[in-house]
């Protein structure tokens, strides 16, 4: 029988993403990883907004700041390589050694963030 058809969203981030490696799925590992890179920045991320009082004057070097911002979070964005993993949550927990904040930095991911996301994992695992 013939595959189904990917859904929506399979097909925005497959349009958005370009693939650069596949690492299939590894009963050591246990789990599969695809490697891809954004092809361009999202149109959120391509407007520079000044977060001025409307009263005070937008002078050159606030717009010029502004600017340099969205062009730089633009081209991180560009540029962005993401690593996307499925599989045993204790075996992709235990590899896990970063934590990617919303803002993009990372920190180290500690114990205790490791104990926190198996309890997680065990929790959406008992309401399956």
């Amino acid at each position: 029988s013939p595959s189904p058809a990917p859904s929506a969203a399979a097909a925005a981030t497959r349009a958005d993403f370009e693939r650069l490696a596949i690492l299939e799925f590894d009963r050591d590992r246990k789990s599969m990883s695809a490697l891809v890179r954004r092809k361009t920045a999202p149109a959120a991320s391509t407007t520079a907004k000044v977060d001025a009082p409307q009263h005070r004057k937008k002078t050159r070097s606030s717009t010029a700041a502004a600017a340099k911002a969205a062009a730089a979070e633009q081209s991180r964005t560009q540029q962005q390589t993401l690593l996307y993993c499925k599989g045993a949550p204790e075996s992709l927990i235990e590899r896990s050694t970063r934590i990617l904040l919303p803002d993009g930095s990372t920190v180290p991911a500690t114990p205790a963030a490791k104990s926190a996301w198996t309890a997680a994992a065990a929790a959406m695992a008992s309401q399956a």
